[in-house]
């Protein structure tokens, strides 16, 4: 018989061993390899149809790609991000039940509303966000090598001194296909803090730049912070992306606490209304409510483990 000992993955080889500790661990578990068919299948149908469109070498060697949104466009941005009301967040239920979703105690959520303003972005908002978001397309397209979509949108301002949640060093927690746009619509001097990330060589690069700087970043393997302004303030607009058979730049905000869709075949619905016998054109919250009424009882049954045949055929 072998002595061979297999390689596993610690990163496995840890949640394996927890399974029986944490059943949640089991639908984590699930929920990654679909991640993993449906951003291979997406990556495999944009290079087929765009031969010719390259992959993004900094994204593909560091994990983030950085670039500038003309001035204009910020400076109209942050305008209309700060004449919105502020939004109390509700971190641990504001979420779809299609979300992944974290455990935040209160005093957190308490201490984040209280050293920073949130602002709700919505559908509602497409017209004001979406010259920025087509400004970004072909360059997220680039880094990913697929089509991508939004599965959230977030806002918020952050206040001198703030120490609460992202101040310290965490990754994500998401799947790898899903990542983060940072738009900041402010200055990102010293003084006024930013994100600093670890890359995948291991050093660490601060964001710095004018009113407009963006960045595009692995944020669930990236371990990453946020750094705190020491005078004025810093407004950022974070934008939760995936792959995408079709790039569909629609606004779409699933809550302060939403993570990402469990099931990655959700997110082929996500901000698109659907008529209803009885309400017309109906919210795409109660769409996914409705979607996903039984999918906490029953998720195998219910999770669609082969490519739905609405999909291009790619192979």
């Amino acid at each position: 018989m072998s002595n061979i000992t297999p390689q596993v993955s610690p990163f496995v080889l840890s949640k394996t061993n927890r399974i029986s500790k944490d059943q949640n661990l089991v639908f984590e578990i699930a929920s990654d390899a679909l991640w993993d068919i449906y951003a291979e299948a997406c990556m495999k149908s944009w290079s087929v149809r765009y031969p010719h469109r390259k992959r993004d070498p900094q994204f593909l060697e560091k994990g983030m790609t950085a670039g500038n949104l003309p001035a204009d466009l910020a400076t109209g941005l942050r305008k209309y991000i700060e004449s919105l009301p502020k939004h109390t967040a509700d971190i641990s239920n504001e979420c779809p039940e299609t979300f992944a979703k974290p455990y935040t105690p209160q005093k957190v959520t308490n201490d984040l509303n209280r050293e920073r303003d949130f602002y709700r972005i919505a559908q509602k908002d497409q017209k004001a966000i979406e010259p920025a978001l087509s400004h970004l397309k072909e360059e997220v397209e680039e880094a990913y090598g697929s089509c991508w979509r939004i599965v959230n949108v977030r806002s918020w301002k952050t206040f001198p001194g703030a120490k609460a949640g992202s101040n310290d060093w965490h990754g994500d927690g998401l799947p790898w296909p899903v990542n983060k746009i940072m738009v900041y619509l402010t200055d990102i001097e010293p003084e006024v803090g930013g994100t600093e990330i670890e890359l995948h060589d291991g050093s660490r690069q601060i964001t710095h730049g004018t009113a407009g700087t963006w960045c595009l970043f692995q944020s669930g393997y990236l371990q990453h912070r946020g750094i705190a302004p020491t005078v004025g303030h810093r407004l950022v607009l974070e934008i939760a992306t995936c792959p995408a058979f079709e790039t569909d730049l629609t606004v779409f905000h699933s809550g302060y606490g939403a993570k990402y869709p469990i099931s990655p075949w959700d997110c082929l619905d996500i901000g698109t209304p659907v008529p209803d016998a009885n309400q017309g054109w109906t919210d795409p919250l109660l769409r996914q409510k409705r979607v996903m009424d039984s999918v906490s009882k029953k998720p195998f049954k219910q999770w669609p483990l082969e490519m739905p045949e609405a999909l291009p055929r790619i192979y």
